[in-house]
């Protein structure tokens, strides 16, 4: 698993096949399809019990629906969420500023609309 340039989103690359993806569920699942294929023993039942699938479809479904308004709430939550920005070395100082204030902007007049 590589990380995007943002670090904040997953992508898996297979060194097999060169496939790239993102979007943590469909990792998983290229995941369990590759497994009797693994260099080293994986416990397959551990990823895909229905426990395991039920967790995985409430937190796309269920938890992902709560977070961008918690984060949206003000502001000063916006601007934070948005505080990885400033560790990303190939955007400049005036990136960085417009990102977190514009940005941070539209997050909150969008609080509560989507």
């Amino acid at each position: 698993i590589k990380w995007s340039e943002y670090s904040k989103v997953p992508v898996a690359v297979f060194e097999a096949d060169g496939h790239a993806m993102n979007e943590s569920s469909r990792i998983v699942e290229a995941l369990l399809d590759r497994l009797p294929h693994a260099p080293v023993p994986v416990d397959a039942a551990a990823f895909s019990s229905s426990d395991a699938e039920r967790w995985a479809k409430w937190s796309v479904d269920e938890l992902a629906v709560y977070m961008y308004p918690n984060m949206t709430r003000s502001w000063a939550e916006c601007s934070t969420a948005l505080e990885y920005c400033e560790r990303v070395e190939s955007f400049s100082s005036l990136d960085k500023s417009l990102i977190r204030t514009v940005g941070a902007f539209g997050m909150s007049m969008a609080h509560g609309k989507i």
